[in-house]
């Protein structure tokens, strides 16, 4: 047999892309998390061959995984799409945005466009209220909005590098930064207002201290994985929650900051 093939890279490839699909279906913004993965594979691997084989093995067993989620939604709401929700892309990408959030509000009080169809949210409300269904384009409402943001972004250039910016604050901010997040009081709420600061604090410390003591291929791709999720953060929005299923990689490196710093003080 071919020694790709007796390599099991395919296994491996099909593997990586089953995890990617289910990745991207669990949230939108990884779409082109599987592009970081593969640039880092061809960085690490420099092998053309190898990555072909990956490379084909994982976007076949991605595009399975996603498949029959594309299809529903084209036999359902009559469009092919990973999601219909770009009303909250344009939330997060309108004039009104970076005002809202510098006061501590979130996307979600972004006005409503005066006329603009009801979304499904909406449809569900009103359902549940008044046992009305009413009709809703999803898909017509996926392209209304999608055309708003992209003329948000041609037109307003400048508003949307604030906007970036300030996503990009709010993503690493060591606690949350929203104000209408529920606030816990007594112990837990001193916890989170000042233990949480801190201990994010040191641990973004020794994270960086870390990045330098981890071998260059975790390196770089933790700084890959938490660099795609800053990038996604600027073009959509920044939160803390967004930040902590990330989290895991500071963690990591942080720890290898600290094993070493105690294997020091032993030593002494």
């Amino acid at each position: 047999k071919h020694k790709v093939l007796r390599s099991g890279l395919w296994l491996w490839g099909a593997a990586l892309g089953v995890l990617l699909g289910l990745a991207i279906l669990g949230n939108s913004r990884l779409v082109l998390l599987p592009l970081v993965v593969l640039g880092y594979l061809t960085w690490r691997l420099r092998s053309a061959r190898t990555i072909l084989a990956l490379g084909v093995a994982g976007a076949v067993a991605a595009a399975l995984v996603l498949a029959p989620w594309v299809i529903r939604n084209e036999v359902s709401v009559g469009c092919y799409a990973i999601t219909t929700d770009t009303r909250a892309l344009w939330k997060a990408n309108n004039p009104a945005t970076y005002d809202l959030l510098a006061d501590g509000k979130w996307i979600d009080d972004v006005p409503n466009i005066p006329g603009a169809q009801l979304s499904p949210e909406f449809q569900a409300a009103i359902f549940a209220d008044r046992g009305e269904l009413i009709e809703v384009d999803e898909c017509a409402q996926m392209r209304f909005y999608r055309g708003l943001v992209t003329d948000f972004w041609r037109e307003q250039p400048g508003e949307k590098g604030k906007l970036a910016v300030q996503a990009a604050g709010m993503l690493w901010n060591p606690t949350f930064s929203v104000e209408r997040e529920e606030r816990s009081q007594g112990l837990v709420g001193v916890a989170k207002d000042w233990g949480e600061p801190l201990y994010m604090g040191v641990l973004y410390v020794f994270a960086v201290v870390g990045l330098f003591l981890v071998s260059r291929a975790f390196a770089v791709l933790a700084v890959a994985l938490l660099a795609y999720n800053t990038l996604a953060a600027m073009v959509f929005v920044g939160n803390v929650r967004y930040r902590v299923p990330w989290d895991f990689l500071l963690a990591l490196l942080a720890g290898v900051a600290l094993a070493r710093l105690w294997a020091r003080a032993r030593a002494r």
